[in-house]
């Protein structure tokens, strides 16, 4: 189970929640709901990786393959998608 979890506030039943892309639908993995929820909050992608105990670099890939499932692109967009996650 993701370590993050408890702060995230996310039920437990699943490590993966299915959200709406461009393309259809597609999925989230906890990890990056969090990185989402953050960026949210205006942090940055080494401020994410410092709270998560993580490289950033990793946190790019996250976001990567984010953009990758969705088709979004735009921070924006991205950050809409927290809503259909909770």
């Amino acid at each position: 189970q993701d370590p993050n979890h408890k702060k995230m506030c996310l039920p437990n039943k699943t490590s993966r929640y299915q959200v709406r892309g461009v393309n259809g639908p597609t999925y989230l993995t906890h990890q990056e709901i969090f990185c989402l929820q953050l960026a949210h909050e205006g942090k940055s992608y080494k401020e994410i990786a410092e709270q998560l105990s993580i490289s950033p670099r990793t946190i790019e890939t996250y976001f990567k393959r984010i953009r990758e499932r969705t088709g979004f692109s735009a921070r924006f967009e991205l950050t809409k998608l927290l809503s259909a996650c909770q």
